[in-house]
């Protein structure tokens, strides 16, 4: 057993700390997968987003509550994807939200 410890820290850097447990080793494909899967849904929380994009604590809670920036909610703290505020930004703030959002019309 081997037990892998990734984290991203702010500059997008990823960190690996790979523990061996009793001498059996994970593949490295494996370790690679995972640092892809963790690199395509980078979140931040309110104070790095603050750090991230020049907008003040009082602009971005009122565009999350008009929804007009892209966020989610765990419990009550609120959480930011870093390529949706990306695509977020390329589109001059303005917030599209994914197809299946949409309603669909059946005729």
């Amino acid at each position: 057993m081997t037990r892998i410890c990734l984290r991203i820290n702010e500059n997008d850097k990823i960190n690996i700390l790979i523990i061996p447990i009793k001498g059996v080793a994970l593949p490295t494909s494996l370790i690679f997968l995972k640092i892809k899967s963790m690199k395509e849904n980078i979140y931040m929380d309110l104070n790095s987003l603050l750090n991230y994009i020049p907008l003040k604590k009082s602009t971005i809670y009122s565009k999350v509550s008009r929804k007009q920036i892209p966020y989610r909610k765990i419990g009550k703290k609120l959480i930011f994807n870093k390529t949706e505020i990306n695509n977020w930004i390329n589109n001059s703030g303005k917030h599209i939200a994914p197809e299946e959002d949409f309603p669909t019309l059946n005729i």
